[in-house]
């Protein structure tokens, strides 16, 4: 858009050179006073031209209020093509000029890369004390060159040998040359101990990196070791045998960390060292034996860097007492048996003394020898003769050896078990007459024996677990169980045994169980009821004891008052009772409810069970078209009438000569009987109609 105005025009601002990062947005500003003339931008002497989406150009627009004279040209997404001279150009009029003005668009690219050359990041690099080393970093293509910063364990690290350089790279992006540069830094070091375990990182730092880049390498310096020492041992402090030595040889520094190997007198016997920071330990774990007397330690260190290895040893002082002790003779014995002990006692330096005990008291009448070891020691052996006595029970003997030097005793012990015949064992519990289902606990107790007996408890003969405690010359063995009716009768033995018998003491108990019947049943004679007839109810209850009464009820009425019981054997020992009911079978018998009660008095439980009676009986029809029901009927062939009578089913059955069909008329009620169709009714046969309650 175009102005007219008498005053010129000119730039409000103009354009001045920007920098910007790679893929950020450049805004090139160009604002004009008394705009005459059109706006367009050029780039690299290229019109780009007025339209404000530059053809061409899909991240080139030309931003801002043009009605305002402003004109600032946008860049997204900038490249490295996008480097170059701009220019603001503002088109003449009839009264004005042309005017332009340049600034030039610069991309900042960080680097591509950063590395220590020959080595990967976090590299460990390998070196030896003293031997001179360098570390090259490299910050490769950027724009404008890197900056380099080297650091020793995180502190600036300045050296006067450090060389810097920086190299102009030409590289092509989209088909255009773009130069970049790539900067070099080089230090030379010559590593001490101290440099062990130092990391040098190097940082490129560069205007269009957030942050600098870094890359780490570790150094690990090779020296030789430190001397070692020898902990846990002062020479000369005489050690006791069968005590737990520890030599400890230990050597600060060196890298690798030294290896420390172990010689018993000059024989190399270990060199399972271990390694911890900045120091190196070989733990020596032994017990102190007579051969360890005088015997030189020694412990050599060394590593690669190392000319001849450095060494530290110590010399042992051993002094011991006897090995063992140990006791020979009888663990078993009777009353009166004369009984040999023999005690013997293993190399002790200097010579043990010997001496006998009986449960604390010394024993006379023994005799000790001793002779010299092929070790440097002594070896002691002595025995002693004595008769068991009837007071003994479980004797404790005891042989103490005495080493005088160290004042030091080792002793064994030697027990000797006087056996005695157990008490006969005795059973305790509350009663004979026990009730089915609930827990009875019955107790075995002997008394005298040594060692104490051992109770077992048996069923039927059968072996059943116990709980077995024993105090003293006391045992005892508590038997737990839910009685049931199969317990009645059975016979429950308690054994009692040790080694002084071969034949075990018994004891019995056996139990009457109370229990009632487990069902009862009923039976019928004959199976199909019928009118006029005699009917019979039998009642039998199972195995009870004591034996069940058994009763039957009507209504809960109970109507077996002058029936006779008769009882039998039943199962595990109980009776089985058993009534007869006797009836004179009418219709009213049909559909009633007979009960049968077996209960044991006893312990109050009872069973029941019922039985519903199925009687048939005899419906004489009169006349069929009246309600009386009493008459003689012809019926034709042979066939059933269907119909209810008193909200009951019953089947009409003709006798005849015929052989007996089906015929389905229909249900009916009594209201409904006299609609039968009255052409199934003719002369035919004069037959009674029995009636008999249907399905």
């Amino acid at each position: 858009m175009t102005h007219v105005s008498c005053q010129q025009q000119s730039f409000r601002r103009r354009p001045e050179d920007v920098e910007v990062k790679l893929g950020d947005t450049a805004v090139l500003r160009c604002e004009i006073d008394n705009q005459a003339g059109s706006v367009q931008w050029t780039k690299g002497g290229f019109a780009l031209g007025f339209a404000r989406e530059i053809p061409g150009y899909v991240r080139y627009t030309m931003v801002g209020d043009e009605n305002r004279g402003v004109h600032n040209l946008r860049i997204l997404n900038v490249t490295l093509t996008d480097i170059n001279e701009y220019q603001c150009q503002v088109g003449p009029s009839k009264t004005n000029k042309l005017i332009r003005a340049d600034a030039h668009l610069n991309v900042l690219v960080p680097p591509t890369s950063i590395e220590i050359i020959n080595h990967a990041p976090d590299a460990m690099i390998t070196i030896k004390e003293k031997h001179p080393t360098e570390l090259e970093c490299v910050v490769k293509e950027a724009r404008p060159a890197a900056s380099i910063i080297w650091y020793r364990n995180e502190m600036p690290f300045k050296t006067e040998s450090r060389e810097d350089s920086t190299d102009e790279v030409e590289v092509l992006e989209d088909g255009l040359p773009i130069r970049k540069n790539t900067t070099k830094s080089k230090i030379r070091i010559i590593p001490s101990a101290e440099d062990d375990r130092a990391r040098f990182t190097c940082e490129g730092r560069h205007p269009a990196l957030l942050r600098p880049h870094r890359v780490t390498v570790q150094f690990s310096v090779q020296y030789p070791p430190g001397a070692p020492r020898i902990e846990g041992y002062n020479e000369g402090e005489p050690i006791r045998e069968n005590k737990s030595v520890t030599l400890t040889c230990v050597s600060r520094g060196g890298n690798p960390l030294a290896e420390l190997i172990w010689f018993k007198n000059d024989i190399r016997i270990d060199s399972s060292y271990s390694k911890k920071p900045r120091e190196s330990r070989n733990e020596l774990i032994f017990t102190a034996s007579t051969k360890d007397n005088l015997v030189r330690y020694k412990c050599e260190a060394g590593n690669i860097m190392s000319l001849a290895p450095k060494i530290a040893d110590v010399v042992l002082t051993v002094m011991f007492p006897p090995k063992e002790v140990k006791i020979t003779g009888p663990t078993e014995s009777k009353v009166g048996d004369l009984v040999t002990l023999t005690c013997s006692c293993g190399n002790s330096n200097p010579k043990a003394d010997l001496a006998w005990f009986k449960g604390g008291v010394p024993l006379d009448d023994m005799h000790t020898s001793s002779v010299i070891s092929t070790d440097g020691g002594w070896t002691t052996a002595s025995n002693v003769t004595f008769r068991i006595e009837s007071t003994d029970r479980r004797e404790t003997y005891v042989c103490q050896a005495v080493n005088r030097g160290l004042g030091e005793t080792k002793s064994a012990t030697h027990i000797i078990n006087v056996i005695q015949p157990p008490g006969h064992p005795i059973i305790y519990k509350l009663q004979n007459e026990i009730t089915a289902g609930l827990m009875q606990r019955i107790t075995c107790t002997s008394t005298g024996g040594h060692p104490p007996a051992t109770l077992t408890w048996s069923r039927g003969g059968k072996k059943v677990d116990s709980v077995y405690t024993s105090d003293g010359n006391m045992a005892t063995a508590e038997l737990a169980f839910e009685a049931n009716m199969t317990d009645n009768g059975i016979v429950y033995k308690c054994e009692a045994k040790n080694k002084a018998i071969s034949t075990p003491l018994s004891e019995t108990v056996t139990f009457s169980v109370l229990f009632s019947p487990s069902s009862v049943t009923i039976t019928t004679r004959p199976k199909k009821l019928k009118e006029g007839e005699q009917g019979y109810l039998t009642c039998e209850s199972a195995s009870s004891n004591p034996p069940a009464k058994v009763a039957f009820l009507k209504e809960s009425q109970d109507i077996s008052s002058q029936l006779n019981e008769t009882v039998s054997n039943g199962s595990n020992g109980g009776k089985k009772t058993s009534i007869t009911l006797e009836l004179n079978l009418t219709s009213d018998h049909d559909g009633a409810i007979y009960t049968c009660e077996a209960k044991n008095n006893a312990i109050k439980q009872s069973v029941h069970n019922s039985v519903k009676l199925d009687v048939n009986f005899i419906v004489e029809v009169c006349d069929i078209n009246q309600r009386a029901w009493r008459a003689k009927c012809m019926f034709v062939g042979c066939f059933w009438l269907y119909y209810y009578l008193a909200l009951k089913r019953f089947e009409v059955h003709l006798k005849s000569q015929q052989n007996w069909r089906s015929l389905s008329l229909g249900v009916f009620t009594p209201l409904q009987l006299g609609e039968i169709p009255i052409n199934l009714i003719t002369t035919g046969y004069e037959s009674d109609v029995d009636v008999v309650e249907g399905g």
